[in-house]
């Protein structure tokens, strides 16, 4: 079916970006790719408000996946607003403008729309994540996150990769199931940068890693939205949305909010 545009799709993604990311991608993980199976059913109609969804095991079966990954499955529909988990019932569709709004198939024409509304979630989410994990990062996590870095493709391939890692360095796997699904939206529709962007996002990067190294709450929250916001500018200007600047920032010059020495 093809893909459709306009007012609607705008809306899905300005009211429900969750649910606009379920719709646009079908990679990432299993549970991801299930919940995104699922929130296609829901919009076509195949389980309209007030139905109850088969139950965990028959999902699973029809998946050939684990109960597990049916769970984070309804999880991603929940935040979503798709469905509605009723202990000892079940789980229910629940009625949503959004969904009545969205066509299926909804991947190219709004893209663009759902990672500048990503990225503003996380700029809520992600220095609360980074100021959190300097307390509970390990010196195995704070080696893994300096390799990633240094990894060639760190920044064109698995854009991501940093921001998870973090995330799982906190520890709490309520905060790795909000945040996957915003995640995995900067891996399906990453942009190749210039080398200076690729720079400026790499001293970027190494001052979260400076701050988590050194435990310091305030500076991981003000060096991850530093980088978010950077990030959200160069996101603009690769999609011609905004003109270009004359030189991408310097991040090493003009990092004082969170003053780290690298």
């Amino acid at each position: 079916m093809s893909s459709q545009s306009g007012p609607a799709l705008s809306g899905v993604s300005q009211s429900n970006p969750i649910l606009a990311l379920l719709l646009s991608s079908s990679s990432g993980r299993l549970y991801q790719k299930v919940a995104s199976e699922l929130a296609r059913q829901i919009v076509r109609g195949d389980y309209t408000a007030g139905t109850r969804l088969p139950a965990e095991r028959k999902l699973a079966e029809h998946f050939e996946v684990s109960r597990p990954t049916i769970r984070e499955a309804i999880i991603a529909l929940e935040l979503a607003g798709c469905v509605e988990v009723k202990g000892g019932s079940g789980v229910y569709v629940i009625a949503n403008e959004a969904i009545n709004q969205a066509p299926e198939g909804t991947a190219g024409a709004q893209a663009q729309t759902d990672e500048l509304a990503v990225l503003e979630a996380r700029l809520l989410l992600e220095p609360e994540i980074a100021a959190m994990a300097t307390q509970t990062i390990s010196d195995q996590e704070l080696d893994a996150l300096s390799r990633e870095l240094d990894a060639p493709s760190a920044f064109n391939q698995e854009p991501a990769a940093f921001h998870t890692l973090i995330a799982k360095a906190t520890h709490n796997a309520v905060l790795m199931a909000i945040g996957e699904p915003f995640w995995s939206i900067g891996s399906a529709h990453a942009r190749p940068m210039s080398d200076a962007d690729n720079r400026c996002c790499s001293q970027e990067r190494r001052a979260i890693l400076a701050a988590l190294t050194a435990r310091d709450p305030s500076a991981a929250r003000a060096a991850m939205r530093y980088h978010l916001s950077n990030t959200a500018e160069r996101l603009t200007r690769l999609s011609g949305q905004s003109p270009p600047e004359a030189e991408p920032k310097n991040v090493a010059q003009e990092r004082e909010p969170f003053a780290m020495v690298l």
